[in-house]
């Protein structure tokens, strides 16, 4: 019997289930499904900022079917330092139930939005502690200040450093990949291991090694799941999410990462409902027609192949809340030598956003601090109103207390370290709605940015690249269901 009111938690199994529970696995010859799809009843009031994704990610040679632990820790081999199995997500949909036709939000390039809100809205700390336990996640904490790794191993970043005694963390390989750099501080006490000169174990690649895997429990980042406390699933007609799997070379990184390939195994999606009340279930059982409100994720991706450039698309939006960019080179997409998800700043020298060809919502161009006659890669990070116009497209900045995007991080030839392992949390955006939160009207309109920058190659400095532009566009999407399972999208 159900408690009117009661709070209870439902644990979903896929409704396409993969071989014994297992998906993904590309390359293997027992490879299970590539997507995911959860389906929740119409019960109850979903409680969005507790919707979790949870399972074990298992990492295996794909000639073998061996463990990554197998082959020891020498396999150059890792899950992505910035989101971790958040990058396991290509892309996702959630829709009705019950007129699972009508998308409700549908977002590309998902791992993008994934490694921008997380660096933006956590610090290192959270890096190091609750997002590595959740889904392996390590995030990078260099201090600029150091010039090259072995500054860094010297300063003995950490616990280590108040220990006294302890061993201290031996230089890292020039030749360790960006996706093994987490925090350089092995540590050397309670029986762990000594310090690892290719830092691995620092990067927290132990949890990988067991044969069962390693489990996980994460957030699903979506607009719809983080701009309203409940939704009304009985009035909706039930949700489904659908998941598609990234390809391994998108979540593996490492010299021998092509060797290896993921799986998802036992994947649930737990829901938190409250029952409604016999006078709530009334109200909705009255209501011919529901109008919901969601905020929601759009995304679009565009390549930087000029110095000056105008990044304009076409939209149709009646409340747009919010815009933001990261920028990251083009050579790097889907390339397990190097961090696919990081974000770099492409040497930004002057930012103008727009809106039907005109400046909006800054009455004034973006100019970073650029001093004459002083290489790019010495010039200064300092780039306050780039970093606090990007922080506010995500939300109020007087609510973000820690995080990745600072401007020790952000600084041109400046992004943790050496140039050849360089990468960083950097962003651009905007708010248009500082006020209400509600969106301003772009129907019919344009919207993009105009952006001069030096398109500097973090791998080969001095050398302009092509730079791919992921954007994503948080707006406010209205959305009316009627008592016969029919969804209209009104904006």
């Amino acid at each position: 019997m159900t408690t009117i009111g009661a709070k209870s938690y439902l644990s979903i199994a896929t409704s396409n289930d993969g071989s014994s529970g297992v998906f993904g696995g590309a390359g293997l010859a027992t490879a299970g499904p590539q997507q995911l799809r959860f389906e929740v009843a119409n019960r109850g009031m979903l409680q969005t900022p507790e919707l979790r994704l949870q399972g074990t990610l298992r990492v295996r040679a794909i000639a073998t079917g061996a463990s990554l632990g197998a082959g020891g820790m020498a396999i150059d081999c890792n899950i992505n330092p910035m989101c971790g199995v958040q990058s396991t997500i290509d892309n996702l949909e959630i829709s009705s139930r019950v007129n699972s036709t009508r998308s409700i939000e549908r977002i590309l390039n998902y791992g993008h939005l994934a490694s921008s809100l997380t660096s933006t809205l956590h610090g290192k700390t959270s890096y190091d502690t609750q997002l590595f336990h959740e889904q392996g996640c390590k995030g990078n904490g260099v201090p600029c200040a150091d010039s090259s790794m072995a500054g860094v191993a010297a300063r003995a970043e950490g616990h280590q450093a108040r220990s006294g005694g302890l061993p201290q963390p031996a230089a890292p390989s020039a030749a360790t990949t960006t996706q093994l750099i987490g925090s350089t501080s092995t540590i050397g006490i309670k029986g762990m291991p000594a310090p690892n000169p290719t830092a691995q174990l620092a990067a927290g690649k132990r949890a990988l090694m067991s044969a069962l895997g390693m489990p996980f429990d994460m957030r699903i980042v979506a607009g719809m799941f983080m701009g309203q406390e409940a939704i009304d699933l009985e009035a909706l007609g039930g949700m489904a999410l659908t998941i598609n799997l990234a390809p391994p070379s998108q979540v593996l990184g490492g010299a021998n990462a092509a060797a290896y390939t993921y799986e998802i195994v036992n994947p649930r999606l737990v829901v938190p409902i409250i029952e409604k009340t016999p006078e709530e279930q009334q109200a909705t059982a009255a209501q011919s027609v529901t109008t919901m409100s969601f905020l929601t994720y759009q995304s679009l991706y565009q390549t930087l192949t000029s110095t000056s450039q105008q990044m304009v698309s076409r939209v149709s939006y009646q409340g747009l809340v919010s815009m933001f960019q990261h920028y990251i080179p083009v050579s790097h997409l889907q390339n397990s030598t190097v961090d696919s998800f990081a974000q770099y700043n492409p040497g930004i020298q002057q930012l103008i956003f727009l809106k039907d060809g005109k400046r909006q919502p800054l009455e004034y161009a973006i100019t970073p601090v650029v001093v004459p006659n002083v290489a790019q890669t010495n010039q200064p990070s300092y780039l306050p109103t780039t970093l606090w116009q990007g922080m506010d497209s995500f939300r109020n900045t007087r609510d973000v207390t820690k995080s990745l995007i600072n401007p020790q991080y952000s600084g041109y030839g400046q992004q943790l370290g050496v140039p050849s392992t360089c990468s960083a949390a950097f962003v651009t955006g905007c708010s248009y709605d500082d006020v209400s939160h509600q969106g301003i009207d772009a129907t019919a309109s344009t919207v993009g940015f105009e952006i001069t920058s030096t398109l500097d190659n973090p791998l080969n400095r001095g050398n302009a690249t092509p730079f791919a532009s992921f954007s994503y566009l948080l707006t406010r999407t209205v959305v009316q269901a009627d008592r016969a399972g029919g969804i209209q999208i009104m904006s």
